[in-house]
């Protein structure tokens, strides 16, 4: 199981800088509350541009069930993108739609 490990005081220099970038680029309605600049996650860990890992104590908002990259599901996300990857619902049905009802 992967752990925390800090490797640079936080934000950490690579993540300082993409901070800095967002802070002139983005609007400041679109509020932040953590120094985090992912690069991967796995499982209910994340780590940043840095090296730091992080234990993910928000789910990762929409992996709450699954994890960060479990295999199984990010094949099955592979084999929809190669297929289909969006048709608005009130445009056009497709079969994954109507079985995930």
């Amino acid at each position: 199981m992967s752990a925390i490990n800090l490797r640079t005081a936080l934000p950490g220099p690579k993540s300082q800088a993409i901070l800095d970038r967002r802070d002139a680029a983005v609007s400041k309605a679109s509020f932040r509350s953590t120094p985090v600049v992912a690069a991967k996650a796995s499982g209910a860990t994340v780590t940043d541009v840095d090296g730091n890992t992080f234990l993910d104590f928000t789910a990762g908002i929409g992996t709450v069930n699954v994890g960060h990259a479990p295999a199984e599901v990010a094949d099955a996300i592979r084999q929809q993108a190669e297929d289909l990857i969006h048709l608005c619902a009130i445009v056009g049905t497709y079969e994954p739609y109507i079985a995930l009802a």
